[in-house]
């Protein structure tokens, strides 16, 4: 085919034989062994080749534009590409048409192509590539569980515009050939198990454990890990405790000494995170040694251990990392009595600093820090800590609580009482999730569910109102369902809240396909979803200002964002391909699932 139209040779005696259609520019052409039927696209027309007879349907009716691409597939169903669609013509000669609304992720198609051996239909376009197919290599080609996935960006290929796409007949390969150069995207079979321990191979190396801390690492040279170095961040003691808890509960499945050295690497890290400051109960944001990189503000010399420095202005963030995974270390890994009483007592030593200050935690200067305070005089009384309101409240219960259900500690019933009864802090976290689209938080989503899963494994919810803590979890929960979040979702399922059987059925699910769909690499890939066609856009956020953002989630591989703190609606996400982020936001639901059975 050509644009002069339909040129045959004979390729018995290689003579030329004429061309047909010379008044429509041709841009295609495949064919059906089945129905032995050939199908020609052009400009104009489809023109079609059946028991030695043309029939042709007029583009701009059944087909919006174009032709740029055909193809059949294995149910003999012809597809047809062009800039605004794509058809299909089955075999009971009945036309279909799809965009995004129906799936499909992007269109201005530029060629399609059939993988015979995934039985799944790949589609060229103007920006990135288009696959239709089973998300299962083993697939039979019927149907089960086919997706529409969208691979574009530097994760995927190299470039924008696919000039041609091929599918090996032997292999679970396909080459994209783009304006850039050629990408090879390989499909193979993995269990969450195996992708478990590829996830803990790149945190057994320096780029992620920083003296046990876990972070993210920079590149100095695009996408070249060998050049990726750790450096000390705001949320040190966050990040590590996310981690820490995904080796407690991997210790507590599966019993290994290399889950439980992990474990105690990090936990020495977090211990050295409360004594580096030498004020008990204060934990810092990070250390690193005096003359190493102090990047950013608040930094400061250590006093209790010469020749370390530490960052001040521990923020609320922290606070809840070290009590989220404390009671964890406590009961999953620890081993004796002395083992235990270290991270109980790190639990004392800040819930009691905190308390005894009056509800803020005070800096290493005599001031509160920014973001510590849960103090009702600004909580309750003070309008710009609204949206706050909710979470510090539920913070301060759940530190309080889950303290006093391991130390006995009556100081800190007391003060749990003083909040509840007298400042009405359990009323407050009723309500803990803001739902103002222009106020919307995903980092405080993260803060809030970290806050209460130490009431559900500590039981220290018994200490409320009977049905105010279920009440409270599960608003917040109904309102988070749609970011499928695994993390989240394992976190309700721990509770034991009732709920129905579709309820549980779809909230596995999404644990299982966030698991799944979550890309293999932690680069910060830029990464654009604008131009989809797929999405329903949040228009409350829209007319207030916000980001363009997606009524529906769209999957984890195909966005940048790879921490629960982030917008994971958000089309605009910047990335730049110099961060790896270390993968705790995957091994932490993974093993948590495992621990509660929800997953095997």
């Amino acid at each position: 085919v050509a644009s002069s139209g339909l040129h045959q040779i004979d390729l018995t005696s290689w003579k030329y034989r004429g061309v047909l259609f010379s008044n429509d520019s041709l841009t295609s052409i495949a064919y059906c062994k089945e129905t032995k039927t050939l199908a020609v696209g052009g400009a104009l027309r489809l023109h079609l080749l059946s028991n030695n007879k043309w029939t042709y349907h007029w583009v701009g009716y059944y087909i919006d534009s174009a032709i740029t691409g055909l193809t059949y597939d294995n149910n003999n169903t012809l597809w047809i590409g062009n800039l605004l669609s794509v058809s299909q013509l089955g075999q009971d000669g009945l036309f279909s048409r799809i965009s995004g609304p129906e799936g499909l992720p992007y269109a201005n198609i530029t060629n399609i192509n059939f993988d015979s051996k995934m039985s799944s239909v790949w589609f060229g376009t103007f920006i990135g590539a288009v696959r239709y197919g089973s998300v299962d290599i083993a697939s039979d080609g019927g149907g089960l569980n086919y997706v529409w996935k969208y691979y574009y960006g530097s994760r995927w290929i190299w470039g924008n515009k696919i000039m041609s796409i091929t599918s090996s007949t032997k292999s679970y390969n396909t080459v994209l050939v783009t304006d850039s150069g050629l990408s090879v995207i390989e499909f193979t079979q993995w269990t969450l198990e195996k992708k478990a321990d590829h996830f803990q191979s790149l945190m057994n190396t320096s780029r992620h454990l920083r003296m046990g801390l876990a972070g993210e690492c920079e590149m100095t040279k695009f996408a070249n890990l060998a050049t990726c170095v750790q450096t000390p961040s705001d949320n040190d003691g966050l990040w590590t405790s996310m981690y820490l808890g995904s080796q407690a509960f991997c210790y507590a499945v599966t019993k290994t000494e290399s889950a439980r050295s992990s474990a105690w690497t990090s936990f020495l890290a977090m211990e050295m995170l409360n004594s580096v400051t030498g004020i008990p109960g204060l934990p810092a944001r990070s250390f690193n040694y005096a003359n190493g990189t102090l990047s950013g503000d608040w930094w400061t010399n250590s006093t209790a251990i010469p020749g370390m420095a530490w960052k001040s202005n521990t923020s609320s963030d922290e606070i809840v990392g070290h009590f989220f995974v404390y009671p964890l270390f406590a009961d999953l890994v620890c081993e004796s009595d002395e083992e235990r009483a270290r991270p109980i007592k790190l639990m004392h030593n800040i819930a009691s600093y905190i308390t005894k200050n009056n509800f803020y935690l005070i800096d290493y200067n005599g001031k509160p820090t920014r973001w510590g305070v849960w103090n009702p005089s600004e909580i309750n009384d003070i309008w710009s800590w609204g949206d706050q309101r909710g979470p510090n409240s539920l913070q301060i219960l759940s530190w309080i609580g889950t303290t006093y259900m391991y130390t006995q500690d009556p100081a800190l019933l007391s003060a749990f009482r003083y909040l509840t009864q007298e400042h009405g802090y359990d009323v407050n976290m009723l309500n803990t999730k803001v739902t103002v689209p222009d106020d919307l938080n995903y980092s405080d989503d993260e803060l809030i569910f970290m806050s209460y899963f130490p009431m559900i494994f500590s039981k220290s919810r018994t200490l409320l109102p009977p049905s105010f803590f279920d009440n409270s979890l599960k608003r917040a929960w109904n309102i988070a369902k749609p970011i499928k979040s695994s993390l989240w979702n394992a976190m309700y399922a721990a509770s034991g809240i009732p709920h129905s059987g579709s309820e549980d059925d779809d909230l596995i699910n999404d644990i299982v396909w966030t698991l799944k769909n979550w890309p293999l690499d932690w680069i910060n890939w830029s990464t654009s979803n604008i131009q989809r066609e797929d999405y329903v856009l949040d228009e409350d956020r829209f007319h207030i200002g916000g980001d363009l953002s997606s009524l529906k989630l769209l999957p984890w591989d195909e966005r940048t964002f790879l921490r629960w703190n982030g917008d994971p609606f958000t089309l605009q996400q910047d990335g730049a391909g110099f961060t790896e982020t270390e993968p705790s936001a995957w091994l932490l639901p993974y093993w948590m699932a495992r621990y509660y059975k929800l997953i095997q």
